[in-house]
């Protein structure tokens, strides 16, 4: 069985490295988001490379891959999501118990939907935010109007950027657009968000270990065992983490891409 790095060794002779990046950015508690760019309002927008707040990248052909993803120290993170944000929309109410129409782009990237997952993230926050069930009506990826029901807990729009990913619903397993949602009785009595569709291109689970000083790194994920998880031209990536609801830090993070020579 060949190590991790003679694997990584094998890949590296048949690609070349086209972008290396690391990136330190505030992690807001529970689900934290990387975004650091203007959310649009109105109809919203399709997300790619040129986004304001997209991690740096090239715009990589098709033939680029993630080569790795790794979280170098240890912090309140139990998990990473690398992302490509496909769209986003603001101007929503969190206080409002009315129905809500969601208006955006149609998908540029993933364009039938499969494994495109929805989430909200705060723009505005609410000084307390009681736990609530949000309603989301939907097109799946087999273009049929959906609805699904998820259950959000005390606190989750109480925090600048904080990301609550949005069930779909059973046997499911992808979103061509957004419809309409609603919030139970209870909402916030302050606060706004934004809609977001984003397909994953990495999960990685985060090691409690200290700072590795070998090359087996506990939180890295290495080319192999990430699958080579392909990154679409003009992919706008982004990340968020799940991490310990009483503290906040910064989540420091690097990624490679690669792009195939045969």
């Amino acid at each position: 069985m060949p190590t991790a790095a003679q694997v990584d060794f094998e890949i590296a002779r048949n690609m070349r490295s086209v972008f290396m990046a690391t990136v330190n950015s505030g992690l807001s508690m529970g689900y934290g988001t990387f975004w650091s760019g203007t959310y649009p309002g109105g109809s919203g927008r399709a997300c790619d490379n040129t986004t304001p707040g997209a991690l740096m990248q090239p715009a990589a052909n098709d033939s680029s891959r993630l080569i790795y993803l790794y979280v170098p120290m240890a912090q309140a993170i139990t998990a990473l999501w690398l992302v490509d944000r496909l769209i986003d929309v603001s101007g929503f109410s969190a206080q409002s118990t009315s129905l809500q129409t969601i208006t955006h782009p149609a998908l540029t990237r993933s364009t039938d939907g499969a494994f495109v997952n929805p989430w909200i993230e705060i723009v505005t926050a609410a000084a307390s935010a009681p736990a609530a069930d949000l309603t989301l009506n939907y097109i799946n990826q087999a273009g049929n109007p959906k609805q699904s029901v998820t259950s959000l807990a005390a606190g989750w729009a109480t925090t600048v950027r904080r990301a609550n990913p949005i069930n779909l619903a059973p046997g499911d397993w992808g979103i061509r657009s957004l419809t309409s949602w609603q919030l139970s009785a209870g909402a916030p009595t302050a606060g706004n968000v934004a809609w977001v569709l984003g397909r994953m291109i990495q999960f990685s689970s985060q090691s409690s270990s200290a700072i590795a000083t070998s090359y087996q790194r506990p939180n890295q994920v290495h080319a192999l065992r990430g699958g080579l998880p392909r990154v679409r031209a003009g992919a706008c990536v982004t990340a968020f983490g799940a991490g310990n609801l009483t503290i906040i830090g910064n989540m420091i993070m690097n990624y490679a891409l690669s792009e195939s020579l045969g």
